[in-house]
């Protein structure tokens, strides 16, 4: 596990992050879903004035066994660079997210990216993520599973979640906020299907 420089996040998208997992742990399970007529996407959670949280549940059938691209495809590698080896119980609400069609059973192969908790069944990610690279072609959520409390993938500590679903901002057409092009709203709320076990990890204060 490597711990890597995150001080020079900007104070706004940290302030949105922390506000939109509020309102999805709040109002997940009894929000209203805007109905055809509403102006609003059918499957919409309105978190801020013309901006809603897009479901995965709503998505095609899973795309296992067809593996799509990632970041490990190309002959170079992205690494962190200045940062220092650390362990899971330094930063136990880090969790991997795993792409299930590399390599279903094998954690240390499917890694694709890193989360956050901020609830016990709610984690913090980019939308790429979620997509694989630059586009916006989110992938069904049974295709990731998302692993806690382990510093090394190759072991069996921790637990290993599947994912109830996802969610990324969309706008009142339902078209999603996320940019490619410019990075803006490259973030995602993925709801696992069972939570963190109690005690074996805490969530980031508000200075992590």
């Amino acid at each position: 596990m490597i711990e890597a420089d995150t001080t020079h996040r900007p104070a706004w998208l940290a302030l949105l992050v922390a506000l939109a997992a509020t309102a999805l742990a709040l109002t997940l399970a009894t929000a209203p879903v805007a109905r055809a007529g509403d102006g609003a996407p059918q499957h919409g959670i309105e978190v801020a004035p013309g901006v809603y949280l897009a479901s995965a549940s709503k998505l095609a059938t899973p795309s296992h066994g067809r593996a799509g691209p990632t970041s490990t495809d190309s002959a170079s590698v992205s690494k962190i660079v200045g940062g220092t080896t650390s362990d899971i119980r330094r930063w136990p609400w880090q969790v991997s997210i795993g792409y299930l069609p590399i390599a279903p059973k094998n954690p240390y192969k499917n890694h694709s990216c890193g989360g956050t908790l901020v609830a016990p069944t709610i984690v913090v990610t980019a939308a790429h993520c979620m997509t694989l690279g630059p586009n916006v072609d989110f992938k069904p959520a049974s295709d990731f599973q998302v692993i806690s409390g382990r510093t090394r993938l190759s072991s069996s500590a921790g637990q290993v979640h599947g994912l109830a679903d996802y969610f990324w901002f969309v706008d009142q057409s339902g078209k999603p906020l996320w940019d490619p092009n410019t990075g803006k709203w490259d973030v995602v709320y993925l709801r696992l299907a069972s939570p963190r076990a109690r005690g074996r990890s805490r969530l980031p204060d508000p200075t992590r």
